[in-house]
């Protein structure tokens, strides 16, 4: 399996995935090899290679694989906001231009030939896998589409650890990247006013602080993640959170760790209000974890919640916090009914695994 180096530096969705899917396949019995730049290794000396994102990175890496003897297997990570129709019609304007300027290539061009130089595509939802067959024009057979797994132990998770350490309760929380431009967080973090989240009672004023039973104090936006780098957009993301006392960044945290699930199991509402998501491992944990999903409408978040979560668009930050505010009201009727996510069995981690493996032997 080879990851973009990336997954080195960010504890994101797609270092999540490639770790807990080479686990469960492991625990299959198949042996699997994490890519390791500085060791060579022959790729002919295995059975297939699985490549992780499209990009130039690894379009040079396929040009290494033989291909006629090795194949490739590719989860492309995948999916744009614009048609696919017109990312074709685009795609040929590229390529009729660029011609004449000696092999130039843009972005766009790159992430078609790495997915038409694997074997397998495994988009990780059903409207990825369409976006990528009408806009690269790669057949229907060459794709399956494997959804992105989830661990069963979130919904055990405990919330006292989290609510004993930090004195928090009943939060709105993010978990990801906090500086990436594509989860757009920006002006959600500008605009973010706690007390404009705080469940109201029909026909009564909002409740307050001091009231007790299952109220919570007005529910602060929480950060877990990293919030260096990120160039002019992270800096702005970094002095909104230094502005508004109602978002409260914490830093990363160790995914494998308690505290993370701890944070979860104490989260009414899970916020990822993104360009896109193929679903967002993150939101699949929360929920299973017993928070309401508020999440992107696009990129496949759909495909995987159902009627599971509310769904925003980006674009619209007064409809988002609306969305989050509409959620905190709806928690506590979501918590009667059990709170937790029934994802949990049908996108373990050892089904994405059996999926997985399954693929590989159709090759």
């Amino acid at each position: 399996m080879i990851p973009p180096a990336s997954a080195g530096m960010v504890n994101g969705g797609v270092r999540m995935q490639v770790l807990k899917t080479a686990e469960a396949l492991r625990n299959q019995g198949v042996d699997v090899q994490l890519f390791n730049p500085l060791e060579l290794r022959n790729p002919a000396d295995f059975d297939l290679v699985h490549l992780f994102q499209t990009g130039h990175e690894m379009l040079s890496l396929s040009n290494l694989i033989p291909t006629q003897s090795v194949p490739v297997v590719l989860s492309p990570v995948l999916f744009s906001r614009h048609p696919a129709e017109r990312m074709r019609r685009w795609l040929w304007f590229e390529s009729l231009f660029l011609s004449r300027l000696g092999g130039a290539t843009t972005e766009l061009m790159v992430k078609k030939m790495v997915c038409e130089r694997a074997d397998l595509l495994l988009p990780n939802t059903p409207a990825e896998a369409a976006w990528i067959q009408s806009a690269f024009g790669i057949a229907s057979t060459r794709i399956q589409w494997i959804p992105n797994g989830v661990d069963r132990r979130f919904a055990e998770a405990d919330p006292r650890l989290f609510e004993e350490k930090t004195g928090l309760q009943g939060i709105t929380l993010f978990v990801g990247h906090v500086v990436s431009e594509r989860k757009n967080l920006l002006r959600v973090i500008e605009q973010y006013r706690a007390a404009d989240m705080v469940p109201k009672t029909e026909g009564l004023a909002p409740m307050t602080e001091g009231m007790t039973s299952k109220s919570v104090p007005p529910p602060p936006l929480v950060l877990i993640g990293q919030t260096e780098g990120g160039g002019g957009y992270g800096e702005a993301c970094r002095q909104a959170i230094e502005r508004n006392p109602d978002v409260i960044a914490l830093g990363p945290m160790d995914a494998e760790g308690p505290m993370l699930a701890s944070a979860y199991a104490s989260a009414r509402v899970f916020l990822l209000p993104s360009l896109f998501e193929t679903p967002g491992i993150a939101a699949m944990e929360a929920a299973v974890a017993g928070a309401i999903p508020v999440v992107t409408a696009y990129g496949g978040t759909k495909d995987v919640f159902g009627d599971d979560a509310i769904y925003v668009k980006p674009s619209d930050t007064k409809g988002i916090l609306e969305a989050v505010a509409r959620a905190h009201q709806q928690w506590e009727t979501h918590s009667e009914r059990g709170g937790t996510w029934s994802g949990a069995q049908r996108y373990s981690w050892d089904v994405v695994a059996q999926k997985t493996l399954e693929a590989y032997r159709n090759l």
